[in-house]
């Protein structure tokens, strides 16, 4: 049974590798973008080997120049769900994303992906862009939310442990500075 399991689902995943590389003419941009997520998911609990071919095609449209930012949005969410903190090349296109991208809700939605891929380098790099002044004060919340992650899938996978991160000092140092309601309820939800 699980074998025949492992095969449907392998059947799935390559019929959604080849949707969404449909054209717009043949399928909207706004539909295949929800084919980068369903791949994730189904993909959740696989082993690396079996989401090698998913990573590197979804690696590859992040990287494109030519997608509608719903795609960018999509591919970014799922990389962040099929990623380890191994996975250096994907964590370095999505920091660069975040850097450079031009959707605003895309460069939002990288710091939750390098959250869930977690790991020190990611840490770090949300870490730096927090405690930026230049960061815009819009993405503080979003930044603290992709710290939170991780700190949160650390206490999930070790339960003894406590968040005694320096990136928790660093979320309520912002949010104590922060005087705007919108970011700072923003932040608030980062520390619960």
């Amino acid at each position: 049974q699980e074998g025949d399991d492992v095969q449907l689902r392998n059947e799935v995943v390559e019929y959604l590798l080849g949707y969404i590389d449909r054209s717009d003419r043949e399928v909207f941009a706004q539909i295949r973008a929800h084919g980068y997520t369903a791949i994730a998911k189904l993909l959740d609990g696989a082993s690396d080997k079996d989401k090698a071919t998913a990573k590197a095609k979804i690696l590859k449209t992040l990287k494109s120049k030519k997608q509608r930012h719903w795609v960018y949005q999509s591919s970014i969410l799922a990389l962040g769900m099929l990623a380890t903190p191994e996975d250096k090349d994907i964590i370095k296109a999505v920091q660069n994303y975040m850097d450079k991208g031009k959707d605003q809700q895309a460069k939002r939605f990288c710091t939750v992906a390098l959250g869930q891929i977690g790991g020190d380098t990611n840490r770090n790099f949300l870490r730096g862009k927090l405690m930026k002044s230049r960061t815009q004060t819009i993405m503080k919340p979003w930044i603290a939310l992709g710290l939170s992650i991780i700190n949160y899938n650390e206490r999930s996978q070790d339960s003894g442990s406590l968040a005694t991160d320096s990136s928790v000092a660093d979320v309520r140092s912002v949010y104590r500075k922060t005087k705007t309601p919108l970011p700072a309820s923003g932040l608030a939800i980062a520390l619960g």
